[in-house]
């Protein structure tokens, strides 16, 4: 089966080209929440001081969960990881196709279902909630705009758009 054919070749109407340019402006905007996110953490030094305003958060808000203090080799790690995560938004900034939305989603339910799979078995700290809600949000607005409702269900949007 050809996976391609369940997929329109160009939005035909005018309601798909605006679904399109829509789903552009939110592929759009999780790129620049991402970059300006991971930005203090893509920074050797800012993400150290970052790690610790958590941990004072943590600490005033009396949260349940652990945090434990990073070393400079887990920094690096840090580092490297908000670094490719910045490429991936600037990316989805300058090219917000459809394709890279798709990929992002299916990126943000990962991550997402990892750090739920830490928040519940591993008991890290509560603060994890905020960047959990926030992954699982890009992921529905994105995936809805995604699919197209059609006549009678859901349609995948073209995939180059």
């Amino acid at each position: 089966m050809n996976k391609n054919n369940f997929l329109p070749k160009e939005p035909s109407t005018i309601e798909n080209k605006k679904q399109s340019c829509t789903n552009r402006v939110i592929i759009r905007s999780s790129g620049i929440y991402d970059i300006l996110v991971m930005l203090p953490f893509a920074i050797p030094g800012v993400s150290g001081l970052v790690m610790t305003k958590i941990q004072a958060l943590h600490n005033a808000l009396m949260l349940s969960g652990s945090l434990v203090d990073f070393s400079p080799f887990h920094l690096l790690f840090v580092n490297i990881m908000a670094l490719v995560s910045i490429m991936w938004g600037v990316l989805r900034v300058r090219t917000p196709s459809v394709k890279y939305g798709l990929y992002d989603t299916a990126a943000r339910l990962a991550i997402g279902s990892t750090m739920l799979l830490y928040l519940l078995k591993y008991n890290i700290t509560e603060i994890m909630w905020i960047f959990l809600v926030t992954e699982f949000a890009w992921a529905v607005l994105q995936i809805n705009g995604y699919f197209l409702k059609r006549d009678n269900g859901l349609k995948p949007a073209n995939l180059e758009g």
